[in-house]
């Protein structure tokens, strides 16, 4: 959404569901800001352009492709601990009101 988050940027934007596109995200990104999400972003990681990308905006898209391993978890879980791991988290929903949460995205 233009404007989403005001005039606040960011260093990293983990769009997980995947809903906007770096086109979308470019405005929350500071310089050398990173785009990051959970499906190919239009097959332009794989047809190699994201250096063109960066080079053009000083801003960069990375897919993440993710499989749980329990040291990892426990890794991430010590960060957060630690609070060197920290989030911006804009709202939740009981998973009973998924149909609600699905209609903000």
């Amino acid at each position: 959404k233009k404007g989403a988050f005001g005039s606040k940027k960011f260093d990293v934007v983990f769009d997980v569901p995947s809903k906007y596109g770096l086109w979308d995200a470019m405005g929350w990104l500071k310089r050398n800001g990173v785009f990051v999400n959970t499906l190919q972003y239009e097959k332009m990681d794989i047809a190699g352009l994201g250096w063109f990308v960066a080079l053009l905006t000083g801003k960069k898209f990375k897919t993440v492709w993710c499989e749980s391993k329990q040291a990892d978890l426990e890794v991430v879980a010590m960060w957060i601990e630690e609070g060197t791991l920290r989030f911006d988290i804009e709202s939740t929903y009981k998973i009973s009101d998924f149909d609600q949460a699905w209609q903000k995205f």
